[in-house]
């Protein structure tokens, strides 16, 4: 589990910088993205064991 969070939060995070402008906005939006890698991470592992 955490080997996934190690690989899809730098991306994500890296993706956000570059797509998104300083913006109060884009902070909910890359929050709301963290949350969803976390729920999509935490279902994986459920899944797998």
């Amino acid at each position: 589990m955490t080997i996934l969070d190690g690989r899809q939060f730098p991306n994500a995070l890296f993706m956000q910088r570059q797509n998104a402008p300083a913006m109060p906005f884009t902070l909910s939006a890359r929050h709301l993205t963290g949350l969803a890698i976390v729920i999509a991470g935490l279902a994986a592992a459920l899944g797998l064991f």
